[in-house]
């Protein structure tokens, strides 16, 4: 809608990547490097996955969308089953540690938007 937002979530192929090493399914990184979409995790299911480089060269353009915004949702800390959970699961912190687990997730989603679980993108219909 004119005037209208839009926020969409995206995977990254970098989150892909991690959960393809922390698997060692190396074999299957080629098709992470030369595609968006594919079975990566021999389970039958087809995932798909874009970076924010694409994203900023305008991806969604021909959709009549304007990328004003992304950023990287769970940057430093994973949920159960995902290769960041290595690193931490907020479910493990107290409040106040949340706090500042969530000052840090939002400098370094907007520094490297690719390193999360997610990529958030905010958009806005192109006027012309």
């Amino acid at each position: 809608a004119p005037n209208g937002i839009l926020f969409l979530s995206v995977r990254s192929d970098y989150y892909y990547a991690l959960s393809l090493v922390s698997q060692k399914l190396f074999r299957n990184a080629s098709i992470i490097e030369k595609n968006y979409s594919g079975e990566i995790f021999d389970s039958g299911v087809r995932f798909n996955w874009i970076n924010s480089k694409t994203l900023n060269e305008g991806y969604f353009s021909e959709f009549g969308l304007i990328l004003r915004n992304i950023s990287g949702v769970g940057t430093l800390s994973g949920i159960t089953g995902d290769p960041l959970s290595k690193i931490l699961l907020p479910s493990s912190l107290s409040a106040e540690e949340r706090a500042s687990l969530l000052e840090l997730e939002h400098y370094f989603g907007d520094m490297y938007p690719d390193s999360g679980r997610y990529i958030l993108c905010c958009l806005t219909k192109d006027s012309h």
